[in-house]
């Protein structure tokens, strides 16, 4: 599939503006971690509807007010709560955004609840009508993968999924069928909450090359060819990562 110009590395939003209620103390702070992001070359972005119960999305839509809109690519997640009313859903998180569309609407989590054709084609009714770019799924195994992309007629954009140093298996599962759909993996939790690989031989990779867990992590991440989504709330973290992904691009980094 045809992918727009943005960055290797995206900045994700969960625990921003809180987790099960809204929380705006910090919001000042993380408007301006969001807008830093942008002047190191993030212009890709992932929130949800869950987020701090929607607050994540104003935050975000505040700190990219003033942008043209072609200069960044906005995601964000239905929960199965919405799954009844996904344009109710959708809308509601336009409006926090203060956007008019996003560029890929994706399902939070699977839930056997809900008819999986009548859900997805709910899904393209949204991209039909102009609500978001793109359609797509998160922490999809590879069977509802396949069902997902036969429902919708090859439409699925991209698949979330945890992926990092400890958790390689849940990516190679689906790995295959992704390339060969062209189906974008967006990788969360890719610093794997900054802790040490557990097996020996990764923990080893770690101290040779030079990197702090997160950043080794981050870049292994990335090595998979996926499209990491960490979260960095100062510019002292967000540098530190850049930093890593620019000495892996430039073959300064040894990972195995």
């Amino acid at each position: 599939m045809e992918r727009k110009n943005f960055s290797e590395i995206g900045l994700g939003t969960w625990k921003i503006g809180g987790t099960g209620s809204p929380d705006t103390s910090n919001d000042k702070e993380h408007i301006e971690s969001i807008r830093y992001a942008m002047s190191r070359g993030i212009n890709f972005f992932d929130t949800a509807e869950m987020y701090g119960m929607g607050h994540a999305e104003e935050i975000l839509g505040n700190a990219l007010k003033g942008n043209k809109r072609d200069n960044f690519f906005v995601t964000t997640k239905a929960w199965p709560s919405s799954f009844r009313n996904l344009e109710t859903a959708i809308r509601n998180s336009l409006e926090r955004l203060a956007m008019d569309f996003v560029d890929l609407y994706l399902i939070h989590w699977p839930d056997e609840k809900y008819n999986h054709e009548t859900l997805i084609k709910d899904m393209l009714s949204l991209k039909e009508k102009g609500y978001t770019k793109h359609i797509g799924v998160s922490n999809y195994d590879l069977d509802l993968l396949k069902e997902a992309w036969d429902f919708s007629g090859g439409q699925i954009y991209a698949n979330q999924i945890e992926v990092n140093v400890d958790k390689v298996k849940e990516f190679n599962s689906i790995r295959d069928f992704c390339k060969e759909k062209g189906i974008m993996i967006i990788a969360y939790t890719p610093l794997n909450r900054n802790h040490m690989p557990s097996s020996e031989r990764m923990k080893k990779n770690v101290q040779n090359s030079g990197l702090t867990p997160a950043q080794y992590s981050l870049v292994y991440t990335l090595s998979l060819g996926t499209y990491p989504i960490p979260k960095a709330t100062s510019k002292v973290h967000l540098d530190m990562l850049l930093d890593a992904v620019q000495m892996y691009k430039e073959g300064k980094v040894k990972l195995f």
